[in-house]
């Protein structure tokens, strides 16, 4: 009995390493429509066969969902309510709020539409987390595996797109409709045309990213403030004054560092930079964190949103000064109008907002504030 045990433990351990390392399969395949228009046929990869929502989940290993669009347009809006509706009903509502800022990320990654022959690659590696690409170009990346787990329950879990959908995810059929199927999901492929112009929405993020933004007027009023003074006009000198005499031979003293010395303190220089930025990181999210757990406690969800069976995930953008005022509250996103009006009520009803640390550099700060509402079953 002891030999067959360890022979089992075994098969396992070589089983798991071959899904880790090995090439995945296609588990399942299924179209995803909606209003009888048909988006993308989807495809599930995995080490080996999984047939059920608890073995897939348990699965160790790689897993990859492949989505191939189908339609001839698919708009960033509509491609972002469809994700947001299923992962908001098929999640549930703590790890959602752990893991709302990467749902976020990837329902808001297009840059424009989506449109037929792209192709959407999620893949879960064990070590790296979740990865996102768009015809080969790596549009999000998260070191969780939360976010793969998230979107693969909007195929797997209690409320997927349709029983059929589901039924054809986890178990493939070999029937006729299902072979043309296969054969038109492998034959949907974006033109090198295409795959330029996706690799320019992300050219373009991070040059937005990279580039520093221009200051704000309170900012430029902060940053002059910290230049030198500028001496008195009786203080400067004439411009037709004699210029100082140069020495023949700069003392030893004032020589130029050896390279060595440049380098050392070039690296010390970016060192403590990353140490400051680490720091002002922490501040930051500390501030985000007291913001969002004082609006928390002021949200009510509305009555008429419950008999409606309204559900939905909103966002605001709010934008306060050093002082925790309000400078602005903007709707970044939106689920129904019931819903919206009742986050941005519960964000009203939290002021006034703490002061920013006094560690805290800047004079405005601006943050995203997700708010989900969902009915509990």
């Amino acid at each position: 009995m002891k030999r067959l045990l360890n022979a089992a433990l075994l098969f396992c351990a070589a089983f798991s390493a071959l899904a880790q390392g090995g090439e995945l399969q296609l588990n399942g395949l299924a179209p995803y429509s909606q209003l009888r228009k048909e988006y993308y046929i989807g495809g599930l990869f995995l080490g080996w066969p999984g047939r059920d929502p608890a073995t897939i989940a348990n699965m160790p290993g790689k897993k990859r969902m492949e989505l191939r669009v189908t339609a001839d347009r698919w708009p960033p809006m509509r491609f972002a309510q469809q994700w947001n509706q299923l992962i908001l009903i098929n999640n549930d509502s703590g790890v959602l709020d752990a893991n709302v800022m990467d749902v976020l990320a990837f329902t808001g990654f297009p840059k424009g539409d989506l449109i037929e022959g792209d192709q959407l690659v999620i893949e879960l590696e064990p070590e790296a987390g979740t990865s996102v690409s768009l015809n080969g170009t790596a549009v999000l990346h998260t070191g969780s595996p939360a976010l793969f787990n998230l979107l693969l329950n909007t195929w797997i879990g209690l409320r997927p797109p349709s029983s059929e959908f589901k039924r054809d995810i986890l178990n493939r059929p070999t029937d006729r409709s299902a072979s043309e199927l296969l054969a038109r999901f492998e034959t949907v492929t974006p033109n090198e045309s295409r795959k330029k112009a996706v690799a320019a929405w992300t050219a373009k993020t991070e040059t937005e990213t990279t580039t520093p933004a221009k200051p704000k007027p309170a900012e430029v009023a902060t940053a002059a403030r910290s230049e030198p003074p500028v001496k008195a006009k009786s203080e400067l000198k004439p411009a037709s004054a004699a210029p100082a005499p140069v020495a023949a031979k700069m003392p030893a003293e004032t020589r130029e560092p050896a390279p060595a010395d440049n380098a050392t303190a070039q690296a010390n220089a970016q060192r403590a930079k990353e140490e400051r930025d680490k720091a002002q990181s922490a501040l930051y999210n500390d501030y985000l964190a007291q913001v969002r757990r004082q609006v928390n406690k002021h949200i009510e969800y509305p009555r008429r949103a419950i008999k409606e069976g309204l559900e939905g995930l909103v966002v605001l953008r709010v934008q306060l000064d050093r002082l925790g005022n309000p400078l602005s509250i903007e709707l970044a996103q939106s689920a129904h109008d019931i819903l919206d009006k009742a986050a941005q009520s519960a964000v009203k009803d939290a002021l006034p907002f703490p002061a920013a640390s006094e560690r805290l550099e800047g004079s405005q700060f601006q943050f995203l504030v997700p708010i989900v509402f969902k009915l509990t079953r």
